[in-house]
């Protein structure tokens, strides 16, 4: 949870200090969160292999890191388990520790964007 509000929170203040408002950049990224979703539909529709890069998307990231099951292998099993008897597709999740990675490269990213605008501007 905590690397999430990370994530989100170097996110906002990489949009803040590009747009240089609070407000307006809040909107975009909730309006990012629903474009990424449709872009993600779209992007599944055209193949496994697509489907594979949708997983390192940032909001996919962060859902997946959020979700019980991809902390606890036992109950994934067991889940899945219960999923192949009602001949449904089976869950998967990235290894907790590229999803660990990927926010933290994601969060490092936006900080040092935030950085380099604010220096570029303001020094």
């Amino acid at each position: 949870m905590t690397l999430n509000l990370l994530f989100f929170g170097s996110a906002g203040l990489m949009l803040a200090t590009l747009i240089r408002s609070a407000g307006p950049a809040m909107g975009v990224l909730f309006l990012y969160f629903l474009v990424e979703e449709a872009i993600v539909g779209l992007i599944r529709r055209a193949g496994e292999t697509a489907t594979r890069i949708t997983e390192y998307f940032p909001v996919n990231i962060s859902e997946d890191l959020g979700d019980d099951l991809a902390h606890y292998p036992e109950v994934l099993a067991s889940v899945n388990a219960d999923r192949a008897e009602r001949g449904l597709a089976p869950l998967e999740f990235l290894d907790v520790e590229v999803l660990v990675t990927a926010v933290l490269a994601y969060s490092t990213i936006f900080l040092l964007i935030s950085f380099l605008s604010m220096r570029r501007r303001d020094l």
